[in-house]
């Protein structure tokens, strides 16, 4: 960000918030770094102007609730923009992706570190997660206008972005 932008950072779990500054030292960006609650955010109403996440979203335990707990916070015409994973379009590259997602990727995660289960949410938690489709009818639910999004890598990465109404 440049000029006089203020990043801010959160995460409610504390380790990560403390990887994540580590990882971020030594790189120019200053960010405040928040221990918060996606779904009871410390911001007034309307104070941000984009809200971004990867690769934790469909970590929530409500997505309705955490989009409009978003929405709630981004400023008339501010973006929200979700970088997660999805399930890729094409049947053949879904069925390989699956397997390779579902049972190679746990047996040779597991292999090497010793530690299957840590392989296993991963794919587990994509099952889960809404197309992105219906993500972006959730999001227009929420509030959001000018919902999109774009499939990438084959569809196992979907990018969406809205306006806050």
């Amino acid at each position: 960000a440049g000029g006089d932008a203020l990043l801010l950072g959160g995460d409610f779990c504390r380790p990560m918030l403390e990887e994540a500054q580590r990882k971020q030292r030594g790189r120019g960006s200053q960010i405040e770094w928040i221990e918060c609650d996606g779904l009871e955010l410390p911001f007034p109403d309307d104070s941000l102007d984009l809200v971004t996440t990867a690769f934790g979203f469909r970590n929530f335990a409500n997505y309705r609730a955490a989009l409009k707990e978003l929405r709630r916070v981004i400023k008339p015409g501010g973006m929200l923009a979700i970088l997660e994973f999805s399930t890729p379009p094409n049947p053949v590259f879904r069925a390989l992706y699956r397997f390779y997602s579902g049972t190679l990727l746990p047996a040779l995660g597991g292999w090497i570190s010793g530690d299957r289960s840590a392989y296993t949410y991963l794919p587990d938690s994509v099952k889960k997660f809404p197309g992105a489709e219906l993500l972006a009818a959730e999001m227009e639910a929420a509030g959001f206008t000018r919902v999109r999004f774009r499939r990438m890598t084959f569809g196992i990465v979907a990018l969406h972005t809205g306006l806050s109404g």
